[in-house]
């Protein structure tokens, strides 16, 4: 008997870490916004919302172009040249400080090794953050990348497109700042 309560014992204390080690790997809080589709958390990780394209664009500079003096003449980084400010400030008032939880699908399995992570994030309440920044027009889907939920995604752009809300705005009327 007292063997069957011990391996009982050892048995709940082992499910309870298991428990909390899954916790707190997909449970985290947004600490920055750094663009639309890209957010830091407060356990030092990033995480790139699956599905969601950036706002920033991105060029090939020459590092002496970039880093000025400091860059060696010859080697090229990829630099941010714009980014849709007013989309990610939108986005920062909307979820920054608020606690998410991660959900990783299997077309992208995190990586133990880095801090950098493609998730589908949620807040408490189960709001998909990838599915309101696309249904707000806050972004576009990203066309690249297969996952579960794009069928759902394209459906929320196609919407937002139709209502002509953020990104989709006609020109002359957007109220979109862009930062060069």
């Amino acid at each position: 008997m007292k063997r069957l309560v011990s391996v009982l014992a050892i048995l709940f204390v082992l499910a309870v870490f298991i428990f909390v080690v899954n916790y707190l790997g997909t449970h985290d809080s947004i600490e920055k916004v750094v663009d639309v589709n890209r957010f830091e958390l407060g356990k030092g990780r990033t995480v790139y919302l699956i599905g969601v394209a950036p706002s920033a664009e991105y060029e090939w500079r020459s590092l002496s172009e970039v880093l000025g003096e400091h860059g060696e003449e010859g080697d090229s980084v990829l630099a941010i040249v714009s980014v849709d400010t007013l989309m990610v400030e939108r986005v920062r008032d909307m979820f920054e400080g608020k606690r998410v939880k991660l959900t990783f699908s299997s077309e992208f399995e995190p990586d133990s090794s880095s801090p950098d992570l493609h998730a589908y994030l949620s807040t408490k309440d189960g709001l998909d953050i990838g599915a309101y920044i696309l249904e707000e027009g806050l972004a576009w889907d990203h066309p690249e990348h297969e996952h579960p939920r794009q069928e759902q995604y394209r459906e929320l752009v196609r919407k937002a497109k139709q209502d002509s809300l953020g990104v989709w705005q006609p020109a002359e009327t957007a109220d979109i700042e862009v930062a060069e």
